[in-house]
């Protein structure tokens, strides 16, 4: 589902698994209890999106815009994400897992 336009999109609840919103319009969408597992969603625009007590297992939210979003009550525990990740305001990510180098 890349590029894709789902501003405002309710899917509260669902269990989405592997599903990639890469660079796709997801501003104000509704993820409130949903279990994301190795879902994608690299430099989508999430800013508004409510995610209060949704399950991230694997979930890529590398260079995404996550301004204003509601993360209360969300385990974000092994999601992946880099420095042009933006949180929100006064929100600490948690600690990406560290990898094992050989």
């Amino acid at each position: 589902m890349a590029d894709a336009e789902l501003a405002s999109v309710n899917l509260s609840g669902a269990t989405l698994t592997k599903v990639k919103f890469y660079s796709s319009d997801l501003t104000n969408a509704d993820f409130r209890g949903a279990q994301l597992d190795q879902a994608g969603f690299e430099d989508a625009k999430l800013a508004g999106a409510r995610f209060a007590g949704a399950t991230f297992v694997g979930t890529d939210f590398e260079s995404t815009d996550l301004s204003q979003a509601d993360l209360s009550g969300a385990d974000l525990k092994g999601c992946i994400y880099n420095d042009e990740t933006t949180w929100p305001d006064d929100f600490t990510p948690p600690t990406l897992p560290e990898t094992n180098a050989t």
